[in-house]
């Protein structure tokens, strides 16, 4: 799978923090059973952290999907 920031798993569904949401959500249409896929782009209070926060973080996506990782 592509890089990725953070990645977490609850009952089913896997959540991807990522960069280049474009890449990820290629590979997980075509190498695992994927479905049911969202993607979504950070909300208002992490960009304003971003911009004036410290310690900046890069800009990421989040990309939610349902399915059985194969």
């Amino acid at each position: 799978m592509p890089p990725a920031e953070s990645i977490e798993y609850d009952g089913g569904r896997l959540t991807v923090r990522t960069g280049d949401s474009d890449a990820v959500v290629r590979y997980l249409l075509n190498n695992t059973g994927a479905h049911d896929v969202e993607v979504a782009a950070n909300n208002l209070e992490e960009a304003f952290v971003t911009l004036t926060g410290d310690d900046a973080a890069p800009e990421s996506t989040s990309i939610t999907f349902e399915g059985d990782l194969v």
